[in-house]
């Protein structure tokens, strides 16, 4: 390299990496963050519940996922009088989240994340699954909440697929 590239380079690769630098967040009081856990709930009107609890480093994602993929058949053929799948396609279904939290206060705690729960469900014909094309029954929220800690938020609350309606309660606390 000659000898006017290599100061220009270097230069360059400050100026570059500057604002990178600039937006890294410095740690907390000399520590690494803290921990916050956070519990998600999911209540149908007839009053089957479903809760989620994760452990989460603050300011990081984490994602959980928890689930099946289940064979559908997206094609049927008769064959003898009897019908079977000539073509199948996988379908996940379960639970996928991706949460991230902050402590924004004293007992204040910012969580920001998504929340996706599906099931499969009979189709309109009701013959059992596999010999016909079934429903994926969903629950999807995006959120993005400043939460009273140790106090559970109702965040969402919206008409089942079957009727009734589906809530999404939050609580979080900072773990000790």
């Amino acid at each position: 390299m000659r000898p006017m590239t290599t100061p220009l380079l270097a230069l360059f690769l400050t100026l570059a990496c500057a604002p990178l630098a600039a937006t890294e967040r410095p740690p907390r009081s000399g520590d690494d963050g803290v921990n916050i856990r956070v519990t998600l709930t999911v209540v149908e009107s007839d009053g089957e519940a479903q809760s989620i609890r994760a452990l989460l480093l603050e300011d990081q994602r984490t994602r959980l996922n928890s689930g099946w993929r289940v064979p559908t058949a997206v094609a049927l053929e008769v064959e003898g009088g009897e019908q079977r799948a000539s073509a199948i396609q996988y379908q996940d279904v379960g639970l996928e989240t991706t949460l991230r939290g902050r402590v924004v206060a004293q007992q204040r705690i910012r969580i920001d994340g998504e929340l996706e729960l599906s099931a499969l469900v009979a189709s309109d014909s009701e013959r059992p699954l596999g010999s016909s094309a079934p429903k994926v029954s969903t629950f999807r929220q995006i959120f993005d909440v400043i939460l009273e800690e140790g106090t559970g938020t109702t965040v969402a609350e919206v008409p089942g697929p079957d009727g009734g309606s589906v809530t999404l309660t939050i609580t979080a606390t900072i773990a000790q």
